[in-house]
């Protein structure tokens, strides 16, 4: 029969482990609140980040965000209510993609408050702010305002909405400087309980995992609009999308500095013979070929995009008369000269009839595109195959 270990023994070990425990409790305590100071960095750089990559995705499209942020009433009927929808759509698609609780932007009021704009929450959630609601404004907002960085709140305290930290971001005009507003990304202490709850150094490892393919696919989420919003998805050149910005820019920097710029349009002749005689698949490839020819024969700087079917548009900043003609007659030559074949190996003549402005005080965007649209006209009246430049009337 084995002998029963005396119960006085259960006594004294009970002393050691809380001998041990109190001995280890400060070093433990240590370790924890480092661990909670660790996530709440890369809780904060991640909100941070987050808000920065959204602000740079706002600011691709800065005249549709500043006309939405300087309106001073936000009825149904007083703005895009389209472009508004879309894009708080996607900021649902990158809070869900994140794992954030909120995701907002919002504009100065006054020294003491904010007004929400863009809101991740659905509309008829109990959370969602629609356009115009105020809100008191914290003291890492104003700095975000006030001075244009990239901030986080750290963890605070809210009686109604709990335990949270906010990252922001500056939402910047960078024509002009000009501040349009915040973006603001919300993560909850929930989110650092969970974390928390095993006190591992894996589980900490994985949250900075989490973080960083966060990161990567708002990245590439947002890279992948960028691509799709400024590339013609069938000859690779910039979209018309793109060519309207750049002209834009190129204009506005004419009016400020006097730079010179020349806009030009071509059409390939008889285009439409083509489709009909060998089909819109051998169409697209003419497009492919020509594509590929004006892109090796422009300079890295200079714009080349597809307007729509078979209309290209070209944009060559600070530039003279001489140098613009030069380029596009190459062009012309070289598109006349290419030996260009449909897939059935038979070789086809592809022409370019080019119509050419050059930017003068005086001319806004509009006339630009009417007058290089009629030179391009009188191109094909003429003979096709040529460049006419529009002259200062």
């Amino acid at each position: 029969m084995k002998k029963r270990r005396p119960s006085s023994h259960l006594p004294f070990l009970l002393l050691v482990l809380g001998l041990v425990a109190s001995l280890f409790s400060v070093p433990a305590a240590l370790i924890q609140q480092r661990f909670v100071a660790m996530i709440h960095h890369e809780l904060g750089h991640n909100a941070t980040s987050t808000a920065v990559a959204i602000a740079r995705f706002l600011e691709t499209d800065i005249d549709a965000y500043r006309n939405f942020h300087d309106r001073t009433a936000y009825s149904p009927d007083s703005y895009d209510t389209t472009w508004y929808a879309r894009t708080c759509a996607i900021l649902r698609q990158i809070k869900q993609e994140t794992g954030a609780d909120f995701i907002f932007t919002e504009k100065w009021v006054d020294d003491e408050n904010i007004a929400y704009l863009l809101d991740a929450e659905e509309p008829d959630s109990e959370d969602y702010s629609a356009p115009g609601t105020t809100d008191g404004i914290s003291d890492p907002e104003r700095k975000a305002f006030l001075e244009g960085v990239n901030t986080d709140s750290g963890m605070i305290h809210d009686p109604v909405w709990g335990d949270y930290l906010t990252g922001f971001s500056p939402i910047v005009d960078r024509a002009t400087g000009r501040i349009l507003g915040l973006v603001g990304v919300d993560y909850s202490a929930d989110r650092v309980r969970t974390l928390m709850s095993s006190l591992t150094r894996l589980i900490v490892l994985g949250a900075i995992m989490l973080s960083l393919l966060s990161a990567i696919i708002i990245i590439r989420l947002i890279d992948m609009r960028y691509i799709a919003l400024e590339t013609d998805y069938l000859t690779g050149l910039y979209s018309r999308h793109y060519h309207d910005k750049r002209l834009s820019k190129l204009h506005r920097q004419a009016l400020r500095k006097n730079a010179s710029f020349c806009h030009a349009i071509m059409d390939i002749d008889f285009f439409k013979h083509i489709n009909d005689d060998y089909g819109h698949q051998e169409g697209d490839e003419v497009l492919k070929k020509v594509a590929l020819l004006l892109q090796k024969n422009i300079r890295a700087v200079d714009c080349c995009a597809r307007l729509g079917g078979d209309e290209f548009g070209f944009l060559f900043g600070n530039t003279n008369r001489e140098d613009a003609e030069r380029i596009l007659e190459r062009i012309r030559q070289c598109v006349a000269e290419a030996d260009i074949q449909t897939t059935n190996g038979r070789r086809l003549q592809v022409t370019l009839s080019i119509g050419m402005v050059m930017w003068r005080p005086g001319l806004d965007i509009e006339t630009i595109l009417n007058q290089a649209d009629h030179a391009m006209y009188e191109s094909k009246h003429d003979g096709r195959n040529r460049l006419t430049v529009a002259e200062a009337t």
